[in-house]
């Protein structure tokens, strides 16, 4: 598991210690929720974020909402894409750059 961490969010420490997991970091999440965020960017279901952590499958999901929470999305697929716009890795210009958005005017 650390070494997918250590790719997705370099500079992550890997270790899962209560006192680390509680320490607030500048994009706004605990090191715990950053764990979270790089499982599911590198693609994994809730199921096997929970075996990898070790921690429930209900625990995840309340990760999950916490960060849906901070980082201000609706929903779980929305997370990596807000996480790299927060940390500034991606602009949110670059983030819609690959999308077609129609209006009412282009319909009619």
């Amino acid at each position: 598991m650390g070494d997918v961490i250590a790719e997705v969010l370099p500079g992550l420490p890997t270790s899962a210690i209560c006192e680390d997991a509680r320490r607030m970091h500048a994009d706004g999440l605990t090191d715990r929720q950053r764990e979270v965020v790089a499982l599911i960017v590198a693609g994994y279901p809730n199921m096997a974020i929970s075996r990898e952590l070790g921690i429930s499958v209900r625990t995840v999901r309340a990760h999950i909402d916490a960060v849906r929470y901070k980082l201000g999305v609706n929903r779980r697929n929305n997370i990596p894409l807000a996480y790299l716009s927060r940390v500034g890795v991606i602009s949110f210009a670059e983030m819609l750059s690959d999308h077609v958005i129609v209006t009412s005017s282009a319909i009619d």
